[in-house]
């Protein structure tokens, strides 16, 4: 969650022609995803682009920042 007032570049907005919309990202979406999994419509497995060991928690949060990254994991 986001702070309660955040500072918004209006100027920059509005000569970009930047539409800027809010949304509740959370309302509604666990119920439909742990149903899409349950009927294996997704794979969980296949979004877990790497592992890495406590030790290498950096390279993780390296990693992270790959654009063809989704879904590195630190295990234990």
């Amino acid at each position: 969650m986001g702070a309660d007032e955040l500072p918004i570049p209006f100027t920059k907005l509005q000569t970009r022609e930047i539409w800027l919309t809010g949304v509740f990202r959370y309302t509604g979406t666990w119920p439909i995803a742990i149903s899409m999994v349950a009927r294996h419509q997704v794979d969980l497995t296949s979004m877990v682009t790497a592992r890495y060991d406590l030790v290498h928690v950096q390279d993780t949060l390296e990693a992270s920042r790959d654009p063809h990254s989704i879904k590195p994991m630190v295990t234990l």
